[in-house]
């Protein structure tokens, strides 16, 4: 719906807002923060699109930091079948299912 209105509108910034605010809610925070920007460049003092840029970026961070603490105990302890398994949670939170497909088997395999 969203891609569709961007695809008439490119410089409507409540469209890339509400685009880049539902994109976070679903965990999907590196396409929020792109189009909570470009509405950011459209409407600099746009209160919300701060807001939701601020805690898109928050969460982006959270998220990288455990995703490399877990990588980290993997290389330390590959047969870990619960870091396996929360690893593959968050990459499939984050939209990468390859990556979590891969971790959801490898968690299987060694339980």
């Amino acid at each position: 719906m969203f891609q569709k209105a961007l695809l008439t509108s490119e410089n409507y910034a409540p469209t890339h807002l509400n685009f880049g605010s539902t994109l976070a809610e679903t965990g999907r925070f590196s396409e929020a923060i792109h189009h909570l920007s470009i509405a950011l460049q459209i409407l600099p003092e746009d209160e919300m699109a701060l807001k939701n840029l601020r805690h898109a970026l928050r969460e982006k961070i959270r998220i990288n930091v455990k995703i490399q603490t877990i990588q980290n105990q993997i290389h330390l302890y590959p047969e870990d079948h619960q870091s396996h398994y929360d690893l593959a949670v968050i990459y499939k939170q984050i939209g990468k299912s390859e990556e979590a497909f891969y971790h959801f088997s490898m968690h299987y395999i060694i339980t």
